[in-house]
C-alpha cells in the first residue's frame, strides 16, 4: 500500500495535486475493502486490519512528503521523529469513518540549537497533519485529532520523548493512562515510538496501584453516554424493539464501548501480574484474558461474538451513509436492510431479537465488573 501512495506522491505536480491524489487513492481502497466486507463477508478482523493498514500507509508516506518539503536533510524520512496512533488506529481496528488520534514525539540530537530542532519537527508535523486533514475538492483523507497529546489542545503540537515521559510521570490523569493501552507507533521512526512505550509502561502499572481503574472507567463511561447519546442512555430493561430507532451501537449502554471498557479495565487491573494481556486490539485482548485464566471461555466467546456483531453493524452504517455514524436508522425499512446485510440467513425480526439480547448481556458483564468491590474478581 505504501508503494501506491509513494507512486501518487511522485506523480503529483504540486502539493494540491498530491492532496487530491491521496484522497482519491484512499477512496478507491475504501471501496475495495467495503465490497470485501459487505458483499463477501470477509472476517471482521481482516477488514479492520486492512482499514488500519491503509491509514498507517497514508501516514507513513505523508510524513515522508512533509519531511522532504520542510527539511534540508538528505534522508528520505525523519530519523528522530515518531508518530503514534491512539484508539482504533493504535489497536489496528479502525472503522470506515474513524478519526485518527495522533501523538508526535522526537528525540533530541543534543545539538546546541534545540529551539531550531523543535521548530523543524513542529513544522514537519504540522504540514503532515495538513496533508491528511485539510478539506479539498475531494474532502479529507482523515480527520486528525490531536487532543490526546500532553496538555491537550493547549499543549505544544510536538514534544521530545523526554518531555512527554515527564508529563506522564508528573501530570497525566488516570484516563490518559487508559488511553496508552492502544497507543502504537504508526509512522516515522517506529523503534523510537516503541522505546517510548517501554519507558512509560512502569508508570502505567504504578498509577493503577494507587487508583482503582473501575472508578475512572465508570466516570468516563457515564460522561461518554451523556455526551454522545444524551441523558443517561437507553434503558436496557425495555423490550429490545423499543431500543432500535436511533440506538447508538458504539456509545450507548451495551454497545461497543461497554466491551472495550470491560477489557481495558481488566488489563489495567491485572497487567502487572499478567503482562502478556496488554494489547490495543480488542478481539486479541479477549483471547489473552481467557488464556491467562482471567475470564472463562464462555464469557470470552460471547464478548467476541458480540463485538464482531456490533462492529459489523457499525461498518454497514458508515458505508451506507458515507460518514461517521453509529445510530440505527429511524425507518423500519432501512433497519431491515441493515439486518439482511449483516445476517442474510435470518429474518430481520430474529436478528434484532438477538441484537437486543447481545446488548443486554454485554452491559450485564460490564456492570458486574465495574461495580464489583476491589477485592472481587471477574
Amino acid at each position: 500500500m505504501e508503494e501506491a501512495f509513494r507512486a501518487e506522491a511522485a506523480a503529483a505536480t504540486d502539493r494540491q495535486d498530491w492532496q487530491r491524489r491521496l484522497r482519491i487513492l484512499r477512496k478507491r481502497e475504501i471501496l475495495r475493502i467495503g465490497v470485501r466486507d459487505i458483499a463477501l463477508g470477509v472476517k471482521i478482523e481482516e477488514i479492520m486490519g486492512e482499514i488500519s493498514f491503509l491509514a498507517r500507509s497514508c501516514c507513513e508516506v505523508c510524513l515522508a512528503e512533509a519531511w522532504r518539503r520542510e527539511s534540508d536533510a538528505p534522508q528520505d524520512a525523519p530519523e528522530n521523529l515518531s508518530v503514534l496512533g491512539f484508539g482504533k488506529l493504535g489497536g489496528w481496528e479502525l472503522n470506515y469513518s474513524s478519526d485518527i488520534d495522533l501523538l508526535a514525539i522526537y528525540r533530541s540530537t543534543g545539538d546546541a540549537d534545540r529551539d531550531a530542532e523543535k521548530q523543524l519537527y513542529t513544522r514537519v508535523f504540522r504540514e503532515f497533519v495538513k496533508d491528511i486533514n485539510d478539506f479539498t475538492s475531494e474532502g479529507q483523507a482523515y480527520r486528525v485529532d490531536l487532543r490526546l497529546r500532553p496538555y491537550g489542545a493547549s499543549g505544544p503540537l510536538i514534544s521530545s520523548d523526554t518531555a512527554t515521559l515527564a508529563y506522564y510521570r508528573r501530570q497525566a490523569a488516570p484516563w490518559e493512562f487508559q488511553a496508552l493501552i492502544k497507543l502504537k507507533p504508526v509512522a516515522g521512526n517506529l523503534v523510537l515510538g516503541e522505546e517510548f512505550l517501554e519507558q512509560v509502561k512502569p508508570l502505567f502499572h504504578q498509577v493503577w496501584e494507587e487508583t482503582d481503574p473501575r472508578t475512572s472507567i465508570r466516570d468516563m463511561r457515564e460522561k461518554s453516554i451523556a455526551h454522545h447519546v444524551g441523558g443517561s442512555g437507553s434503558d436496557l430493561q425495555e423490550e429490545s424493539e423499543l431500543l432500535l430507532p436511533g440506538f447508538d451501537v458504539k456509545n450507548d449502554r451495551g454497545g461497543i464501548r461497554d466491551i472495550e471498557f470491560f477489557l481495558q479495565g481488566m488489563q489495567m487491573l491485572y497487567s502487572r501480574e499478567y503482562p502478556e494481556i496488554l494489547t490495543g486490539n480488542s478481539l486479541r485482548g479477549l483471547r489473552l484474558l481467557e488464556r491467562a485464566g482471567l475470564i472463562d471461555a464462555d464469557k470470552a466467546s460471547r464478548l467476541d461474538e458480540y463485538y464482531r456483531l456490533f462492529r459489523r453493524v457499525e461498518h454497514y452504517l458508515q458505508l451506507v451513509q458515507n460518514r461517521q455514524e453509529h445510530r440505527l436508522p429511524a425507518e423500519e425499512a432501512e433497519r431491515d436492510k441493515l439486518a439482511r446485510s449483516v445476517s442474510p440467513d435470518i429474518p430481520p425480526e430474529s436478528f434484532y431479537r438477538y441484537f437486543g439480547s447481545a446488548l443486554k448481556e454485554a452491559h450485564r458483564i460490564y456492570r458486574e465488573f465495574i461495580y464489583a468491590s476491589p477485592s472481587e474478581t471477574v
